[in-house]
């Protein structure tokens, strides 16, 4: 949000709250953000519930896939959360914080923290709001009633915030913390992985945005949540606290959407990916698990309908090096060889061809050849282009050609 997206906000707010900025009590708030009263042993806070039907979409995300969500589909999505084969996906408990401060640390209260699951042809977002900060006891113990009865809690950049912040608040009240035996599923890093090629900024904001297709209404700026909430709690002012809530629902909703879509993509890449970027980004993430045939055919894809020759360029390179620790050895000449003629600037791959020719096929012929063709790349570039250094490159492929000369002397003299 820019400069005069924030005034336009703080001018339109300033007059349509006015008429109801005013000192309330429990029984206001309570009906305002349609919440019960909730009392256990530390005390009493608002609890807010709403049930949010399968069928309907979130931005262009059928909710009603969560199906997908097995444990072999959620080992890819993060390989580290290791969940045993029969996992069931109601299990997963997504969580979200809004909270006193931005920074974090010891002093950061959640004064709001939301949860959502599954539940049959619904997903059920339960909220615990402090009305006052006496409240917070009664707000962990409950909320820590509800983690306990899941396996796996689901945050978007929850390692370094909410659940440190948790963590800290948990420690202080002297309550157990039931995050320490819950496994933990980050979608920040995962969607990090497969659209920041493509996209830049993986906030949550911006994933809504280009991902989900999902458009926030009315929604209040993350950095007024503090200020509305200290407003609320010292002078009874209730004019944004809705929004708080609101945006905290988006935030839980739009998690799970998330997730459901990358298990989609994962299960069907093609079905949801078009953008090279991405189905580039997805071959990777295939590579590194070690899925090389599905990683082989996101490359494949990716260099077929991209129009930017970069990203031919980095799909064939990716797709030959496959290849090459395939022992595919025919496969991966034949990319290399194309890759020079279309993009003679990849000193790289004219390496790599070179590297085949001397080592595996022992044509020290058209090894030097290659080596020569790069050498000869870099003297016209450098002068046409002056002041562009290619020492490095020149050195290496200089010591190169100069091996395979001996080499091919040598033979001559067998």
């Amino acid at each position: 949000m820019d400069i005069k997206e924030k005034l336009k906000y703080l001018q339109g707010n300033s007059v349509s709250e006015k008429s109801v900025r005013k000192r309330t009590n429990i029984t206001d708030i309570n009906k305002l953000l349609k919440g019960e009263n909730s009392e256990n042993e530390f005390g009493s806070f608002l609890k807010i519930t709403k049930k949010i039907p399968l069928k309907k979409k979130h931005g262009r995300i059928d909710l009603n896939m969560s199906e997908s969500l097995s444990s072999e589909i959620l080992n890819m999505i993060d390989a580290g959360i290791s969940l045993p084969q029969n996992f069931d996906y109601n299990n997963l408990i997504y969580l979200d914080t809004e909270t006193t401060g931005l920074a974090g640390g010891t002093g950061t209260v959640p004064f709001l923290t939301g949860v959502g699951y599954f539940n049959k042809d619904s997903f059920c977002v339960t909220q615990y709001f402090m009305r006052d900060f006496s409240e917070e006891k009664a707000v962990l113990f409950e909320l820590s009633k509800i983690i306990n009865k899941k396996s796996v809690i689901v945050t978007y950049n929850g390692k370094c915030y909410d659940l440190n912040v948790l963590n800290s608040r948990f420690t202080i009240s002297r309550l157990k913390n039931p995050f320490t035996e819950i496994k933990h599923l980050d979608l920040l890093f995962p969607a990090r992985r497969l659209w920041k090629k493509r996209i830049g900024s993986c906030s949550l904001i911006n994933i809504e945005k280009n991902i989900l297709q999902f458009n926030r209404e009315d929604d209040i700026p993350g950095y007024m949540i503090p200020s509305v909430y200290f407003d609320f709690v010292h002078n009874g002012i209730t004019g944004g606290i809705e929004k708080i809530v609101t945006h905290n629902v988006y935030d839980i909703v739009s998690l799970a959407a998330i997730n459901v879509h990358l298990a989609g993509i994962y299960i069907s890449p093609f079905k949801y990916l078009s953008d090279w970027q991405d189905l580039f980004s997805l071959g990777r993430i295939f590579e590194n698990l070690g899925k090389i045939d599905n990683a082989e055919e996101c490359f494949k894809k990716s260099a077929r309908v991209s129009e930017a020759k970069n990203g031919i360029e980095e799909s064939l390179v990716k797709l030959a090096y496959i290849y090459k620790r395939a022992g595919d050895w025919g496969s991966a000449e034949r990319i290399w060889k194309y890759i020079i003629n279309k993009f003679p600037h990849n000193l790289e791959i004219h390496t790599e061809l070179a590297k085949y020719y001397e080592h595996v096929k022992k044509d020290y012929n058209l090894a030097h050849k290659v080596v020569d063709r790069a050498l000869n790349f870099i003297y016209l570039k450098s002068e046409l282009y002056g002041g562009i250094s290619f020492s490095m490159q020149t050195g290496e492929l200089k010591y190169r050609g100069s091996r395979i000369k001996r080499k091919i002397n040598n033979s001559q003299l067998v």
